[in-house]
């Protein structure tokens, strides 16, 4: 069992994902817990293909965090409700564009993500993503699709 249950690299399961936008193509998330500290690097290609990656480097204190390369958001808070449950809230010019809860399952081998996102047209819609961790795991400097 490993000592921090959402350290690793995890890959976004869209067909079990319930989503209010178009599907991206893939979703690659690596995310390195040490402490109170924790970082994220999500490699993502969008529906129409446009790939990004976003990173975000944040303390468990749900105090707005930098996020770099994202078109969704350009801030990040998250707390740390318990060792397999997290809070998060994303911030684009200062105003809520998401809020979502994260819980590992008790295998550590995937987890939800479930909460609400402002579509482009401004209206609030649910959100639920299933991530799964990757066999072979590779840390968020060098993370490789999979």
């Amino acid at each position: 069992m490993r000592k921090e249950p959402f350290h690793g690299t995890w890959k976004l399961n869209i067909a079990a994902s319930m989503l209010p936008f178009p599907a991206p193509r893939s979703v690659v998330l690596c995310i390195e817990v040490e402490e109170d500290r924790v970082r994220f690097t999500e490699k993502s290609v969008s529906s129409v293909g446009v790939s990004e990656i976003a990173k975000i480097e944040a303390r468990f204190d749900n105090e707005a965090h930098p996020i770099i390369g994202s078109s969704i958001a350009d801030g990040f808070a998250i707390r740390r409700v318990s060792s397999h449950e997290w809070e998060t809230r994303g911030f684009k010019g200062g105003e809520a564009v998401f809020s979502a809860i994260l819980l590992v399952s008790e295998d550590e081998r995937s987890f939800r993500e479930f909460g609400e996102t402002t579509l482009d047209d401004g209206r609030r819609a649910n959100v639920s993503l299933i991530y799964e961790r990757c066999e072979s795991e590779t840390s968020a400097n060098g993370g490789q699709e999979v």
